[in-house]
């Protein structure tokens, strides 16, 4: 016996045409039905099974016949017949009314051939002609042949004390109550087989064809060519682990260029997390756990967000997260910020203008923005002078809408330029743009605003 699932390995589709519906003319301009496939055909034949008109049992069984048919008309003209390891599209629409059909016969419940085409369909008088045309051909070329079982089994030589061997036995089930009828005197010859009368309901319909036809359906379909099937793609390799995270973390400090400080203060989170999760999952002593691909890169940034809070070296958490190979998201880093934050009881100050300033000026980043050395004392007096013009402009309503980072920005912009006007604003602009990774005409908008209030 050969099941659904097995014999038709080619991709079908849902929603595919009804039946014969191809065959009627089709308006100009409508989408052409997709290709009736094995499976499709095999998907009709049980759909249509109902609709015959039978008691639900005896449908069902109508049905699992109707398969069988099908299955050998496959084999039958897959050969000759067939693309791609699928019948002719017209000739698997012919071949679904033609099999529920002959299983109606074949189970005593004969159904008219045009009562099946109009199932769904509405056919032409060719279509009908056709259909008629093929039963008869279909009928003769996939009737049950039942052979004796003296041509299957070897010949044994009969004894002197033993008789010969008992004839084959009949294959169709009956029912429990009904006699076991006599052997037949003679093999039975090729033909349609004698319809059996209805009875209660029995294990499966397909136990009713002979044995010997099951057996060399198997061995047509074995020999028949099967179409190649594709190898599937190899799963792409995820080295996501827990030394990739750290060194994502030290490549991506480098990128943002932040101090050594923030890079290691990074790291040590990181292991603090991995550590939090050994202790969750009761690792054993001296063995950390890997942590998952997709916990490992969303961590990296968040574990240089967390360094960069710690040590007062305030960044944006969007510019840390495109400086990744693949952008995070930002409410997933976020999210994972404030869990970590609480879960290893980081002490985080507020950012003010104060923790903005303070990041920003070094003494390298600030003599090489002027190109000269600064003198002893002169970094102090500069900062404290962005400081309080700072504060002064966090207390004016016209910067009520502007933001801490943007005030600090204007406020170091500006005492830069008191200390020494440039002689090349451009220049200047330019490399404050740099030095404070935000755009050149902000930082030009703000120290606009910072002129007007000073």
């Amino acid at each position: 016996m050969v099941r659904v699932s097995e014999a038709d390995s080619s991709p079908s589709r849902p929603g595919t045409a009804t039946p014969l519906t191809a065959l009627s003319p089709r308006p100009r301009g409508a989408p052409r039905p997709d290709p009736a496939t094995n499976a499709w055909a095999r998907r009709a034949i049980l759909a249509r099974a109902p609709s015959l008109g039978l008691p639900p049992e005896a449908a069902r069984q109508v049905g699992n016949v109707a398969l069988w048919y099908y299955n050998r008309a496959v084999v039958r003209l897959t050969p000759y017949r067939a693309v791609a390891g699928n019948l002719l599209p017209n000739t698997n629409r012919y071949l679904v009314p033609i099999s529920l059909a002959l299983a109606c016969e074949y189970k005593g419940h004969p159904v008219d051939l045009n009562r099946v085409l109009r199932i769904g369909a509405a056919p032409t008088k060719e279509t009908i002609d056709t259909a008629h045309r093929l039963y008869a051909a279909y009928a003769k070329m996939l009737a049950p042949v039942r052979r004796a079982t003296r041509d299957l089994v070897p010949r044994a030589r009969p004894s002197a004390g033993r008789g010969l061997p008992a004839p084959a036995p009949d294959f169709r089930v009956r029912t429990a109550a009904s006699p076991r009828p006599a052997p037949p005197p003679a093999p039975a010859v090729a033909g349609p087989p004698p319809p059996i009368a209805a009875g209660p309901p029995v294990g499966t319909a397909l136990a009713e064809v002979p044995s010997e036809e099951i057996l060399r359906l198997r061995e047509l379909r074995s020999t028949s060519p099967r179409p190649p099937t594709a190898a599937p793609p190899p799963r792409p390799r995820q080295p996501s682990t827990n030394a990739w995270a750290r060194r994502r973390i030290a490549e991506q400090s480098r990128l943002l260029r932040l101090p050594d400080r923030v890079r290691n203060r990074a790291l040590e989170i990181y292991n603090r997390i991995v550590d939090l999760h050994g202790a969750r999952l009761q690792a054993p002593p001296g063995r950390r756990v890997q942590l998952s691909p997709r916990l490992n890169s969303s961590l990296v940034p968040t574990t240089i967000y967390l360094a960069c809070r710690l040590e007062e070296y305030p960044r944006d958490l969007r510019e840390i997260l495109a400086a990744g190979p693949q952008p995070g998201s930002l409410r997933e880093s976020y999210r994972l910020y404030r869990f970590y934050k609480r879960a290893l009881q980081l002490r985080i100050n507020l950012v003010d203008v104060r923790t903005f300033i303070q990041s920003w000026i070094d003494g390298y980043e600030i003599g090489e923005l002027l190109q000269e050395k600064l003198a002893d004392g002169e970094l102090p007096r500069l900062k404290e002078r962005a400081v309080a013009l700072a504060r002064r402009a966090g207390a004016d309503p016209a910067f009520r809408k502007t933001s801490t980072r943007m005030i600090a920005a204007g406020a170091l912009t500006t005492a830069l330029a008191e200390r020494e006007r440039p002689g090349n604003l451009a220049k200047f602009y330019r490399a404050l743009a740099t030095l404070l990774h935000l755009g050149e005409g902000a930082i030009r908008a703000v120290a606009g605003q910072f002129a007007a209030f000073v």
